[in-house]
């Protein structure tokens, strides 16, 4: 039964952490906001992107969904063979964890949203540098209480920041 939740757990994150912030991604390339007057009204038009310039960002989102994939397909083999965990026996992550787009992506988008700027070229970015980090060879310790409270902190002052700026953007 732990082999079938590893598999059901790396299914969800490739579609949460994998798929879902290049979906996004590629909804940028369709509309872009714009604030044409002061009187606080934001708009979506559609993109200015040359058809080149579609192409290239958006093969830049496949390649980041299938470095997510092969992230998550490493892990599940190393986890199967127990191989996870360094010379003290702590455990150990090789490679960028998936996950880490949960903290990472919604962070630009609040930038994106804060100073009201087209940051599609950004977003992309960071998308190819996390993507690369996913497969990378760095090791990465598995936090332990206060590296996760570190998490569940900064998660949770970009949960408000979100609230507050959607709440002055309406306005």
């Amino acid at each position: 039964m732990k082999k079938f939740g590893i598999q059901i757990d790396s299914l969800s994150d490739l579609i949460a952490f994998g798929m879902l912030p290049a979906c996004i991604g590629i909804a940028m390339l369709r509309y872009t906001m714009c604030i044409p007057d002061l009187s606080g009204v934001t708009r979506y038009l559609l993109t200015h992107y040359t058809l080149q310039t579609q192409i290239v960002l958006s093969l830049i989102a496949v390649l980041y969904v299938l470095a997510a994939m092969i992230r998550l397909a490493y892990f599940n083999v190393m986890e199967e063979e127990d191989q996870n965990r360094d010379e003290t026996g702590a455990k150990i992550y090789t490679g960028l964890p998936v996950t880490s787009a949960a903290l990472i992506f919604p962070a630009v988008l609040l930038i994106h949203m804060l100073i009201r700027a087209d940051l599609t070229f950004l977003y992309f970015g960071v998308m190819l540098i996390t993507g690369g980090l996913f497969i990378s060879k760095i090791q990465i310790k598995k936090p332990q209480n206060k590296g996760i409270a570190t998490m569940i902190f900064f998660g949770a002052v970009e949960c408000v920041v979100l609230i507050f700026a959607l709440k002055f953007l309406k306005k």
